[in-house]
This record gives C-alpha cells, sequence and structure tokens, in this order.
C-alpha cells in the first residue's frame, strides 16, 4: 500500500510540475533555458511518465 501511496505522490508532482511550466512566461523559460516549445513538448507528457524530458536533458547540459 505505501508503494502506491508513493507512486500518487509522484504522478501529482508530475502533473503539478508540468502544469506550471506550461504557464510560465517565456522570458522566464528563458532564464531556466527552455523555449516555448520545449514547456509545450514537456507539459504535453503524461503524468505517469515520469523518465526524464527535455528539462532534465537540458540541466544536464548546463
Amino acid at each position: 500500500m505505501g508503494r502506491a501511496i508513493a507512486r500518487l505522490a509522484v504522478w501529482h508532482r508530475n502533473a503539478a510540475t508540468r502544469r506550471v511550466l506550461r504557464e510560465l512566461p517565456e522570458r522566464e523559460l528563458a532564464d531556466i533555458g527552455l523555449t516555448p516549445m520545449d514547456a509545450a513538448m514537456e507539459a504535453s507528457r503524461p503524468f505517469w511518465d515520469g523518465s526524464a524530458g527535455i528539462v532534465a536533458e537540458r540541466a544536464r547540459r548546463s
């Protein structure tokens, strides 16, 4: 049961993070090294997809 709750928490965090990313203005996206297209691609990923996306890839390059 604990693993299921932990997974739900991760899914909730993924959804919330992607929702915030979708709403960031272009200037703030540029501050974190993303384009609006990058943000749209990341935000469109399903909440259950926890694999590293464009945001993680860009962070590794920095």
